[in-house]
């Protein structure tokens, strides 16, 4: 199985991971890495919209090794625009749909036909 996920070549100098990093007070290296740890548990996970609102605070914040408040990283992520809220409540992962989505739907229909 082909397990990869689409980031942004320019990820170490977005303006939104840039502040990520320092209302987290990490050094960007760590941030991306943070990010990565998400991006590479959705894409594994075959989500494809990035919508992860089933997921309670403490699973993300474990997922991204976060060892915080949980509730701070929501915080942040939202505040920054890298998770998108939507609705009351409704968290998604911020361009996912259109950087992933298309690929993991592809796989999934892929192995449906195989099957």
């Amino acid at each position: 199985m082909n397990s990869w996920f689409s980031m942004d070549c320019n990820i170490y100098t977005n303006p939104k991971v840039l502040q990520f990093a320092k209302e987290a007070k990490l050094d960007v290296d760590a941030a991306v890495g943070k990010l990565g740890r998400l991006y590479a548990w959705a894409a594994q996970c075959g989500n494809e919209d990035g919508d992860i609102t089933f997921l309670p605070p403490q699973e993300l914040a474990e997922i991204m090794r976060w060892k915080k408040k949980p509730a701070d990283l929501v915080g942040i992520l939202v505040s920054v625009g890298l998770l998108d809220q939507m609705e009351v409540g409704a968290l998604v992962i911020h361009a996912w749909d259109e950087r992933n989505g298309a690929f993991l739907r592809n796989r999934r229909k892929d192995r449906e036909r195989k099957k």
